[in-house]
């Protein structure tokens, strides 16, 4: 198939979607599919390709006036499928990428549209011009044919199609579509890791003799970049009570975005000096993020015990650094999701705790640290959770069967 993957932000931009975006067209080419994505103007020249595609760093602003650079790039590709990477802040909060499948039936392309949705939140724009040009378009695609809904313009038009990250996402998406003949898939998001890494073979040893972590000492790990919401403060805390309990514990903060040319966000340099003041700075290591590729993380995730993260609005299958520590092996600790009919499963594939509460998660780390068949049984139960939810192969395979017409869609 001849796909335009459509993506603001790809690495070194310090963001998920970034690496999700990387990744897929990655994942797209091994598949046998030829990949072009469109993307912003890069610092310097920019690669010519990306991944194995062909890369075009050519938007700016992703306002009105670029119309004409997508629709010269769709003229040039002519895509079979359009697959556009969604986070609205990513595309400037600016709904010009909403009307997508407008422009297209305006050139008489013949292109299907799978909209990825990393949040449910649609477009809102500033601006009397923009909104009014949003009502215009919204007007005009009715009268071609395409039902539009406020936010998200005419993404979700039949015969055009959605994926989602979360089955929460994936719900209120279809609750908005106009139509129930809708496509709409649920693709939760593999590791933001390359596969290679998933096979290389790191020393515990090594590793925690780096980092000054004893070899008996309880070791915990946290992934992903360090941002509100992620219960950080709540995951500090609880090792503040671990050491206070005598325990010899160490934290491993991997994969943030503390690049050396890149300084921590305001919050993480909160998170770090409450980790000055809690006295913590010999047990909690923050280690340098990595680069897009970089073996290091699966190396720093392979030294640990158990995963921690405590989010604060409860476990959510969109989270990219639950597939990344489950595909590292790692018994999860997390909070209660909100989700009904959620995969997670306490004492299963996860111990749940309640959101900002230090001590049930303390309890929760001790418990798999003296429990070594807990510890087990939920190391196998991270496993199974990427072979049923994790996979790549699974991904690109409901992606192709929402944007092919003659193809049964499955889930």
């Amino acid at each position: 198939m001849n796909l335009l993957l459509v993506s603001p932000a790809l690495p070194p931009h310090q963001a998920g979607e970034a690496e999700y975006a990387s990744l897929l067209t990655r994942q797209l080419v091994s598949q046998g599919h030829q990949v072009t994505v469109l993307t912003e103007v890069q610092d310097g020249q920019g690669e010519p390709m990306h991944q194995g595609a062909r890369l075009y760093p050519i938007m700016r602003t992703w306002g009105w006036s670029e119309i004409w650079r997508l629709m010269r790039v769709v003229r040039e590709v002519r895509p079979d499928g359009i697959i556009i990477v969604f986070t609205d802040w990513l595309f400037r909060d600016h709904p010009m990428i909403t009307f997508v499948p407008l422009y297209l039936k305006w050139m008489g392309a013949n292109s299907r549209v799978l909209t990825v949705f990393q949040l449910e939140d649609g477009i809102t724009p500033d601006g009397l011009g923009n909104r009014v040009a949003q009502k215009l378009l919204s007007r005009i695609a009715r009268l071609w044919g395409l039902p539009c809904v406020h936010g998200y313009g005419a993404l979700l038009a039949a015969p055009h199609a959605v994926a989602a990250l979360g089955s929460g996402i994936l719900q209120n998406i279809r609750a908005k579509a106009p139509s129930p003949d809708l496509r709409a898939v649920l693709t939760p998001p593999p590791p933001l890791l390359p596969p290679e890494q998933d096979q290389q073979s790191s020393s515990r040893t090594d590793v925690r003799s780096r980092l000054g972590v004893p070899d008996h000492a309880i070791c915990l790990a946290y992934f992903g970049y360090v941002y509100p919401g992620k219960g950080v403060e709540t995951l500090l805390n609880a090792v503040r009570r671990l050491k206070d309990q005598d325990r010899d514990i160490h934290l491993l903060m991997v994969g943030g975005g503390r690049h050396s040319r890149v300084p921590a966000n305001a919050f993480e340099q909160r998170m770090q000096a409450l980790c000055e003041s809690l006295e913590l700075i010999d047990c909690v290591h923050w280690l340098q993020g990595y680069e897009s590729g970089s073996v290091d993380s699966s190396a720093e995730l392979a030294a640990a015990d158990m995963a921690t993260l405590p989010f604060d609005d409860g476990v959510e299958l969109r989270r990219s650094s639950v597939a990344v520590v489950a595909a590292a092996g790692l018994p999860l600790i997390t909070t209660h999701p909100q989700e009904t009919g959620s995969p997670f499963k306490a004492e299963e594939n996860s111990l749940l705790c309640s959101p900002q509460d230090a001590i049930g998660l303390s309890d929760a780390i001790t418990r798999i640290a003296d429990d070594q068949a807990l510890s087990d049984r939920l190391r196998a139960g991270s496993k199974q959770l990427v072979r049923e939810w994790f996979s790549w192969q699974r991904s690109i395979q409901l992606m192709e069967s929402a944007l092919s017409p003659d193809q049964a869609l499955t889930h």
